[in-house]
């Protein structure tokens, strides 16, 4: 499944559909089929001076490449029993400063209508 802004996918539409069809109200059925969509809520970060997972996860993790400041994203596992990220000894090694986390969270199953 790929998110998408709805807002903007509307805009986007208004600019290409045809007069004719805004006059047959097809424009007012696509809204209400965009409007049925599930949405998501975006994550925040957490900030990994603030606090740390409390549990055994996949999680979203920013880095900071120390020499440059570049920042990149990476997805790693972190270990509860441990209290590190998985690779992380390796990645600070080489340089990386941990900065951020989110959960990966897994989608709810269909419910059905």
């Amino acid at each position: 499944m790929r998110l998408i802004d709805a807002d903007r996918l509307t805009e986007l539409i208004e600019k290409i559909v045809p007069q004719s069809a805004l006059e047959l109200g097809y424009l007012y059925q696509i809204r209400e089929y965009i409007k049925q969509m599930p949405t998501v809520e975006p994550q925040e970060w957490i900030s990994v001076k603030d606090r740390l997972p409390e549990k055994s996860q996949n999680c979203w993790v920013t880095l900071e490449y120390i020499g440059s400041g570049k920042r990149e994203l990476m997805e790693l596992r972190y270990y509860s029993e441990r209290k590190k990220f998985n690779d992380e000894k390796y990645l600070k090694m080489q340089g990386y400063k941990f900065i951020a986390w989110q959960p990966i969270t897994e989608p709810s199953p269909y419910k059905g209508e």
